[in-house]
């Protein structure tokens, strides 16, 4: 005879059922209210959004974006290295990051973010007038362009944080590069930053006495250099000391490039004054073959510096190991690289990644103890620094009037390294008023240093490709100089604490998790109930 289940054993059975869907939902709940806290989705999602949840400073910044007239543009152009190549698979993990940084931008920006990545390989002619509207000379970079103003970053300088092998590396260690960060949120929200907010900087470039003008296009003028200067956000400008009678005080950076006449001493003396005040300069000047070389003692002598009077030239490395060659012209072009500071700020990340550079047409210079000018005033602290040397071969050669340089080496005695480059700083208290509204003003009595840095030889010049070779340097000392950069301080991989923005197609592919999760307990909760009573 078949026994009745029993009216209390059906409740409890119930009850039981009841308990266990109550459970599991009110677990359900708990693991869906914890485990969408920002710190777990950002460590447990692996998606493209939750890679870059960007910080609060990107986003305040891409809300100015949104809120001003011009649309952001952001264009990459990705030339690939040889699959041989130690740097190929860094750039693979750069490349994909920054697209992933690109996306979040292009998604919280709406409309006024646009982001153009450029296929070099296929589109070819559309590639190059690209980089010709947008002044782009170098490859794997990108170019943040709002309104008539551009910053132009490096893929794997700017954006990366890459740890190279040394010099001279340990028996047995690999010779491999190493991502050891990506900065790039940091990097392109502060060229956001700058595009935003920072004025044109005053680039003041000194005329009078020959030098090298940025109005110049031919192969001994400046153009580039100028342009180049443009997309760093620096307003150039001419300047007369006769005209002006000294130096702007919204100047941010004065260039003397290639002076071939004597500086005087009157010019001189506002120079030193505008150091004094704080002011930043970069001068180059080099050797000129049938004409008097000119020392600039008034200028340099009170900073510690002296530039020699005869031509630098360096021997020709043998790439195999073998002794170097000598005889021919190519000995004017100096090879800059083991001789480039290493601790510097100005060079460190050259020398670090490994950069050289060339100059021609160069004298070595030397650093001497500071003297006070002829005018009798006194000169701040100051602080020299070797930025650039020649490697060992290199030599001085005294050229007659008249005749063209040997480019040999009287004795092996006359070899050595030689100073190319310095960098001088001046401790010093700027004298404007408080309350002026000029850019890069300080109130009475802050601390501002004075900057110098004199490159020996042509180093900027449009022709012989010598910017093209040494962009990378000019850009770098300028940085250091001017400090025109806006940083914007985030993390490596910037994680936000209060929330994450979810874009709506993520939004609608996660709704299928918070309504299947319910179902599936209900499910197997009823598939219990049917399963017992069948006992």
């Amino acid at each position: 005879m078949k026994q009745s289940f029993g009216v209390w054993n059906k409740l409890k059975a119930g009850m039981g059922v009841l308990a266990v869907v109550l459970l599991s939902l009110l677990v359900w709940g708990l693991v869906n209210v914890v485990f969408t806290k920002p710190e777990f989705r950002t460590l447990l999602d692996l998606t493209r959004g939750a890679r870059f949840t960007l910080s609060d400073s990107t986003k305040e910044l891409i809300a100015e974006v949104r809120k001003g007239p011009h649309v952001l543009e952001i264009h990459s152009f990705i030339l690939q290295f040889p699959k041989g190549d130690p740097r190929a698979r860094i750039q693979r993990q750069v490349v994909e990051l920054t697209r992933d940084l690109l996306d979040r931008l292009r998604y919280l920006g709406g409309d006024k973010v646009r982001v153009v990545h450029h296929d070099l390989y296929r589109e070819i002619q559309s590639s190059r007038q690209a980089r010709d509207e947008l002044g782009v000379k170098r490859f794997n970079t990108i170019v943040l362009k709002l309104g008539a103003r551009k910053r132009i970053l490096g893929i794997l300088t700017d954006l990366a944080d890459i740890e190279f092998p040394p010099d001279k590396p340990l028996p047995g260690q690999p010779l491999v590069p190493v991502l050891r960060s990506f900065p790039g949120e940091a990097a392109i929200s502060s060229a956001i930053g700058g595009l935003l907010h920072d004025r044109n900087l005053l680039a003041c470039w000194l005329t009078g006495h020959d030098e090298g003008l940025p109005t110049d296009g031919s192969g001994a003028g400046y153009a580039d250099l100028g342009r180049q200067l443009a997309q760093n956000g620096f307003e150039n400008r001419v300047l007369d000391l006769d005209k002006e009678g000294r130096v702007p005080e919204d100047c941010r950076l004065l260039l003397i490039l290639q002076p071939k006449r004597p500086l005087f001493e009157r010019h001189a003396s506002k120079i030193l004054a505008f150091l004094r005040r704080g002011g930043r300069v970069l001068m180059t000047e080099g050797y000129w073959l049938g004409t008097e070389t000119q020392s600039y003692a008034s200028l340099l002598g009170p900073l510690g510096l002296r530039l020699r009077s005869a031509l630098l030239c360096n021997g020709i490395l043998d790439p195999s190991g073998g002794l170097p060659s000598y005889g021919t012209e190519e000995c004017l072009s100096l090879q800059i690289s083991s001789g480039i500071h290493g601790t510097h700020p100005a060079t460190k990340d050259l020398r670090r990644r490994g950069e050289s550079f060339v100059l021609r047409w160069a004298r070595a210079i030397d650093i001497l103890a500071p003297k006070d000018s002829k005018g009798g005033a006194k000169v701040p602290k100051t602080r020299v620094t070797r930025l650039l040397s020649t490697h060992p071969f290199a030599w001085e050669e005294e050229v007659p009037k008249g005749r063209a340089p040997d480019f040999r080496p009287a004795s092996e005695a006359e070899l050595g390294v030689k100073t190319v480059g310095a960098a001088v700083v001046l401790d010093a208290k700027t004298g404007l008023q408080e309350g002026t509204e000029n850019e890069g003003t300080k109130r009475v009595g802050e601390e501002r240093e004075g900057r110098l840095i004199l490159v020996s030889g042509l180093a900027f010049q449009n022709g012989e490709q010598l910017l093209e070779r040494n962009l990378d340097l000019a850009l770098s000392l300028v940085r250091w100089l001017s400090h025109q950069r806006t940083l914007v301080r985030t993390g490596t991989l910037s994680l936000a604490r209060e929330h994450m923005d979810v874009s709506p197609q993520a939004r609608e592919r996660s709704k299928w998790v918070l309504y299947s999760v319910p179902a599936i307990f209900l499910f197997l909760a009823l598939f219990v109930l049917l399963w017992r009573r069948r006992s």
